[in-house]
């Protein structure tokens, strides 16, 4: 029998060379896309955007506020001259002259003087005797026992009505006891005749004395 001879296989070399062909293909197909795709988006941005323009719009001006018109011209003409009429007037001079001493020797009359005040007539009041009048007040029994004497002088306020509206005294008679009767007498028992002014009745202060005698 005569050795055989082991021959490589060559499917191992033809796998390889597929591959490299492969990929060669696929790196074509690639670079072949994208500048395909790089192509159609200039031209496709060439085409839209190629025929637009930028325009700029200007805002309208505003009108410039034009100054009025000047007023128009107006001729004065000025009126015609009138002279003046001519006017005399004569006047006396020794008339105005004697009215002017009369006025400047003139005094003015002098004011009357007033008129003197008129003095009221008061008549002052007096004891009504219809109505009990002045009463003396009784003798008080110590002042008596003790021999005490004297006059008091009490000043009384009539009212209009006549009644004793106050009472005080002006003049003591040097014994209390005394001065204190009248006072109470006065005020519980006088009746007046009011006094007036003008013969209108208004109330005053009359002064009355009232005597203590032991021989009453």
């Amino acid at each position: 029998m005569q050795p055989q001879m082991m021959m490589a296989p060559e499917p191992a070399k033809h796998s390889t060379r597929n591959i490299v062909v492969f990929l060669v293909v696929v790196a074509a197909h690639i670079i072949g896309i994208y500048g395909i795709s790089v192509g159609l988006t200039d031209i496709l941005i060439d085409k839209v955007l190629g025929n637009i323009q930028t325009v700029q719009i200007e805002a309208p001006k505003e009108e410039e506020e034009k100054p009025p018109p000047p007023p128009p011209k107006i001729d004065v003409v000025p009126p015609p001259f009138v002279p003046p009429p001519e006017i005399s007037i004569d006047l006396p001079v020794a008339e105005s002259s004697t009215a002017l001493q009369v006025k400047t020797t003139d005094r003015p009359p002098e004011a009357p003087p007033p008129p003197a005040a008129r003095k009221a007539v008061s008549v002052p009041p007096k004891a009504d005797t219809r109505r009990g009048g002045i009463t003396k007040p009784e003798y008080p029994p110590s002042v008596r026992r003790a021999g005490g004497e004297g006059t008091v002088y009490v000043q009384i306020f009539v009212l209009e009505h006549g009644r004793v509206g106050d009472a005080r005294i002006q003049t003591s008679s040097g014994h209390v006891k005394l001065d204190e009767a009248v006072v109470a007498e006065a005020k519980r028992s006088w009746r007046f005749t009011p006094g007036t002014e003008d013969g209108k009745p208004v109330s005053m202060w009359v002064t009355v004395p009232i005597v203590f005698r032991l021989t009453d």
